[in-house]
């Protein structure tokens, strides 16, 4: 970074951090970077995993052979909590699977801890107003490039290479914002994390919303779940408009299966009350209830693979 923003750079340097991680088998820790504010590196280290010797590379790079020598993490988390500890704020893209990995290896992330998700700051700041979907083509790399800043595909997924970006990325769209109504990053960091859960709730009730119909076929009847309307045909018996697409699918599968399907299913009766009850069948959008359908589908369509 040529020139920090004025929140960057007059926060406290240890105060703000970086981070990303590495791992083997998208599970066990590999390697782990942290920087700065003001991006300079302060902890950067590789790993040898405790219960695994032998996984794939793609797409950090990093062989067996390259942590034989290398500490183990568990004796490396008090200097690791010590940083987390003293900063104020964390920040990076997709952190989420970092976070969840670093507290499975016993790194406890505070509840008080400010998080800037460089992923949803983008998304509310610039994404929105040029088109881009909150889940489809963003990545770390894609979002520096779009915001203007030279990267270097050969050092894509090295961590210390992808916190570089993350916070290049992060001062970009502060420079981009208006940030002018705040006199520090404590004052800006609500105003974009209550304008972010906002746009985030319409989003996912958009997402969520659509249509639930039966289809009749020869030997029996499909029922679809679609966000969109689907064309007008003398084939579709029954649809209704719904708000949760994901708790539709729980009741319409149980309604006519007695299982959970995780998405359209084939059916080769339908009585006429259960008819009667798919059509008058209603129901309404719950962020935090479909977090929990999400993973009941989830794990119905693994078992179902099974």
């Amino acid at each position: 970074m040529t020139e920090l923003h004025p929140f960057l750079a007059n926060i406290e340097a240890s105060k703000l951090i970086c981070l990303d991680a590495e791992f083997a088998d998208g599970r066990y820790m590999l390697e782990l970077s942290i920087s700065d504010a003001r991006g300079q590196l302060i902890y950067n280290k590789r790993f040898k995993p405790d219960r695994i010797s032998d996984w794939g590379t793609i797409p950090h790079g990093i062989t067996p052979a390259m942590v034989a020598d290398a500490p183990r993490f568990c004796n490396c988390v008090k200097e690791i909590q010590c940083i987390i500890d003293n900063a104020d704020y964390i920040t990076g893209f997709a952190l989420e699977n970092d976070f969840r990995r670093l507290s499975a290896e016993g790194v406890v992330i505070p509840a008080d801890k400010k998080v800037i998700e460089v992923k949803d700051w983008f998304w509310v700041l610039h994404g929105l107003s040029h088109g881009f979907d909150y889940h489809k083509g963003v990545s770390n790399h894609s979002v520096a490039q779009e915001l203007g800043i030279d990267t270097d595909e050969s050092r894509l997924h090295a961590s210390d290479y992808d916190i570089e970006l993350s916070l290049s990325s992060l001062n970009s769209l502060l420079f981009k914002a208006d940030t002018s109504a705040a006199a520090s990053l404590d004052e800006y960091y609500p105003a974009v994390m209550d304008r972010f859960k906002v746009e985030k709730e319409a989003y996912d009730r958009q997402q969520s919303a659509g249509f639930c119909y039966i289809v009749q076929k020869e030997n029996g009847y499909w029922v679809k779940f679609n966000q969109n309307k689907p064309r007008q045909s003398s084939s579709i018996i029954a649809m209704i408009k719904v708000e949760s697409r994901k708790e539709a699918k729980l009741f319409m599968s149980q309604l006519f299966l007695n299982r959970i399907e995780d998405s359209s299913f084939f059916v080769e009766k339908i009585s006429r009350a259960k008819l009667e009850k798919f059509k008058a069948y209603s129901n309404t959008f719950s962020a935090e209830d479909g977090a929990v359908q999400s993973k009941l589908l989830k794990l119905a369509g693994k078992f179902a693979r099974h």
